[in-house]
């Protein structure tokens, strides 16, 4: 039966956990992370030492390591703190000690990015130095990010911010009251056409339409000659058959084709259906000029437009309807 592994002695066990306040439980958290930090801090030093030691022919940091259990990603973020170390420490631009207390991860990852121009903004180690050294612990990685991001430190951001916000009000302002001018004036230069302007025409309103009554009478066919019968035999005859009143057709002008007649009587067209062409052109272009006039009107004085554009709709269609009604009635 194989054996239970122990549990290694220095993790801590869930059996003391258990009898731990919450704020022991916390307090616990943080020395840990702290101790995380500056395990950080001390094994990027250890490979920084190790970059510079005097290796046996074949060996490298890597194979060394590896062989002792690091795997390469936690080798490469050690390498992280030591190029810090190279650009900052040893040139004499942050101590030692500014670097144990300030040096995180991200901050020693963003240094190293901004130093080899893989953001948008950067610095040289000497300006990067000077925001190490005074600023603040909490706020140096911020200040670093927004330098990478934006290519300016925050109070400079926080500035552009504020002043383009100010431009961008400015504008706002400016296209609203150009927009209103405008609307004002399109309103003053309609009501200024609405009291000197021409009216409109009124339409005229077309004749009655004949009565159908009135209508030409159909031609009457004279009787056939009688004969003496004394001087000969009746000749049987048919009956003359009765001549048909010729259909009126409307032609394309909307007026119908008169029937043919002998001259006896005249047969009067059907009125009011030809139109005049220069008439329907006037009344259409003042309608047009009209509808520019309405549209700067108020809702109010345009629904009486509206209505009374809706008596005369009204008696256009009855025109019309009347108009097809003689027709018919002609045919």
């Amino acid at each position: 039966m194989p054996r239970k592994k122990k549990q290694d002695a220095s993790v801590l066990s869930m059996e003391e956990i258990a009898g731990m306040t919450p704020a022991k439980a916390a307090d616990a958290v943080g020395e840990r992370y702290q101790t995380k930090r500056r395990v950080f801090v001390e094994m990027g030093k250890l490979v920084d030492h190790l970059d510079h030691a005097n290796l046996r022919n074949g060996q490298t940091v890597y194979g060394i390591l590896k062989s002792r259990g690091v795997p390469e990603s936690s080798v490469n973020n050690c390498r992280l703190v030591a190029t810090f170390i190279d650009t900052f420490v040893r040139p004499g631009l942050v101590s030692e000690t500014r670097m144990d207390e300030i040096i995180t991860y991200r901050i020693a990852n963003q240094c190293s990015r901004m130093i080899k121009g893989k953001t948008e903004g950067s610095m040289p180690p000497e300006q990067l130095a000077e925001i190490i050294n005074a600023g603040d612990k909490a706020a140096i990685f911020d200040e670093l990010e927004c330098i990478g991001e934006h290519g300016m430190t925050l109070a400079d951001k926080e500035k552009a911010d504020a002043e383009a916000e100010a431009e961008a009000k400015r504008v706002a302002e400016a296209n609203a009251a150009a927009e209103k001018a405008e609307q004002e004036a399109a309103a003053k230069a309609a009501a200024d056409a609405a009291s000197s302007g021409p009216e409109a025409p009124t339409p005229e309103a077309e004749p009655e339409p004949e009565s159908p009554d009135e209508s030409p009478e159909p031609e009457e066919t004279p009787a056939p000659e009688e004969t003496d019968e004394s001087d000969s035999e009746p000749e049987e005859t048919d009956a003359p058959e009765e001549e048909e009143e010729p259909a009126t057709v409307v032609d394309g002008r909307g007026e119908p084709d008169a029937p043919e007649s002998d001259g006896s009587e005249k047969v009067t067209p059907i009125s009011g259906r030809g139109g005049d062409a220069a008439k329907v052109e006037s009344i259409l272009g003042a309608i047009e000029k009209t509808e520019l006039e309405s549209y700067g009107l108020e809702p109010g004085d345009l629904a009486k437009v509206r209505a009374k554009l809706a008596d005369w709709i009204d008696t256009i269609d009855s025109t019309i309807a009347a108009g097809k009604d003689e027709v018919a009635l002609a045919g």
